[in-house]
């Protein structure tokens, strides 16, 4: 990609990997101009200098843990349930299309977007899913 000025950025999607993110930036016209691998720790450094903006990611726990760092920085962070990752898909998957696709759903008028939990939130909801494990299948929860 060619240097671009980052007040240009609206948008951007981010995948979240074991060791790194995919982040793709649009702008307001949605022309690609940030595509760029960003190692975990670089990820919060790289936000606090980019102008604040909309960024999606496909849920899970660790975009819980992003969001909230990425909301005190001022910026808005929607979570994208992955159920409605396919229809946004264009060809093969890898990281990449995984952070446009994440661009694509978080910006959607009628997508059902999930909320961000706090920590405290998210350790009960833990807790009550390896309950419910346990009631089922039997032993995998320590007394």
């Amino acid at each position: 990609m060619t240097e671009l000025s980052q007040t240009e950025i609206a948008v951007v999607g981010i995948d979240i990997g074991k060791n790194s993110f995919h982040v793709i930036g649009l702008d307001q016209r949605g022309t690609i101009v940030l595509c760029q691998k960003w190692s975990r720790g670089q990820g919060e450094a790289r936000f606090a200098n980019l102008p604040l903006c909309l960024v999606g990611m496909e849920a899970c726990v660790g975009a819980h843990h992003l969001s909230r760092k990425l909301t005190a920085l001022g910026h808005d962070a929607r979570l994208m349930p992955a159920k409605y990752a396919p229809p946004y898909s264009r060809g093969q998957k890898n990281d990449f299309r995984d952070a446009e696709i994440a661009n694509a759903g978080c910006q959607g008028p009628v997508l059902q977007l999930i909320p961000v939990c706090a920590k405290l939130g998210l350790s009960r909801l833990v807790i009550r899913w390896m309950t419910v494990r346990h009631h089922f299948w039997g032993g995998l929860v320590p007394h």
